[in-house]
């Protein structure tokens, strides 16, 4: 457990530029599946390092090492330490993607910590909640090649949202309009009770962010983090590609009637405007079947 936590925090180093190549802290023999992995950084250079999957709310990312069977005594310890590396490359590159992932509409988590000290520390306490999803070990003539795959969800209290540091998350309460004159809904409801919302912004320059906003014209705040019930908050910030994606997200969940608005412009990557006809629409809706508060809210994006 030292030597893969030894290893594992040297590539993090490395990766973000704190500490130079050479690793006295990890000795001798154990440091040469990293040098194997160091040597050959055209095969994996071509690989996608993460993958930022808004549709489930988690981060994946692959890690590859290689130990070439010359280098040890037996095929077995080529093996074991092919994954140790695959193990050590994942995490690296975990942290140097979540360094890149949008916090809302005007930094990202690189921004927010621009000290590479600060960032190599929140890295060191965030992967620990990694899930590995996949692990192999790929046998040629020559080597193992160790395969890992991580998984960490982007909210919850174990995620990425749950994890920043408070300079990164939301500071000031804004409860929603629908919150503020919220009435029972009636006994008897309606036949068709919208349940849901779904915001088309294809063409429109938005992108995935952690804490989304949406405004009605004016600046008065429709839907955003802080008005979701604590439970309901790791679904907040989900993205897809359609319309019928969006729906069937909001199906898994129970919301069958869900309504579709198209959003009139954007405040920044992650602040999405919509009309004030629409937000009375929204907001009138809401009050008849709460959804807003249970994050039954899901944003199409044009990628």
């Amino acid at each position: 457990m030292r030597r893969e936590a030894a290893l594992m925090m040297a590539v993090i180093s490395m990766l973000l530029g704190v500490t130079p190549m050479v690793m006295p802290s990890v000795g001798g023999d154990r440091l040469r599946p990293l040098l194997v992995i160091m040597q050959i950084p055209q095969a994996v250079a071509q690989e996608k390092k993460c993958v930022e999957d808004w549709e489930r709310m988690v981060v994946r990312v692959t890690g590859k090492g290689v130990a070439p069977f010359a280098r040890f005594q037996v095929r077995a310890q080529a093996k074991i330490m092919a994954a140790e590396a695959g193990r050590a490359m994942a995490y690296g590159r975990l942290c140097d993607c979540i360094a890149g992932v949008r916090v809302n509409s005007g930094i990202t988590v690189k921004d927010g910590l621009p000290d590479p000290q600060r960032l190599a520390k929140f890295c060191e306490a965030f992967i620990q909640g990694a899930r590995i999803v996949g692990e192999e070990v790929e046998l040629d003539a020559e080597a193992a090649t160790g395969v890992v795959t991580l998984e960490i969800p982007l909210q919850g209290e174990q995620g990425l949202g749950g994890q920043l540091p408070p300079n990164l998350r939301p500071t000031s309460p804004q409860p929603l309009p629908s919150q503020e004159t919220r009435r029972d809904p009636p006994s008897s409801p309606a036949t068709s009770v919208i349940d849901g919302l779904i915001l088309d912004a294809q063409g429109l320059p938005a992108q995935p962010t952690l804490y989304p906003q949406v405004l009605a014209e004016g600046g008065r705040v429709v839907y955003d983090w802080h008005g979701v019930d604590p439970e309901h908050r790791m679904l907040v910030g989900r993205v897809t590609n359609t319309v019928e994606k969006a729906a069937a997200l909001l199906k898994k969940q129970g919301a069958v009637q869900p309504l579709v608005r198209k959003v009139a412009r954007m405040e920044g990557p992650g602040t999405y405007v919509i009309s004030a006809g629409d937000a009375k629409t929204v907001i009138s809706a809401d009050l008849e079947s709460p959804f807003l508060r249970k994050s039954r809210v899901v944003f199409v994006l044009g990628f």
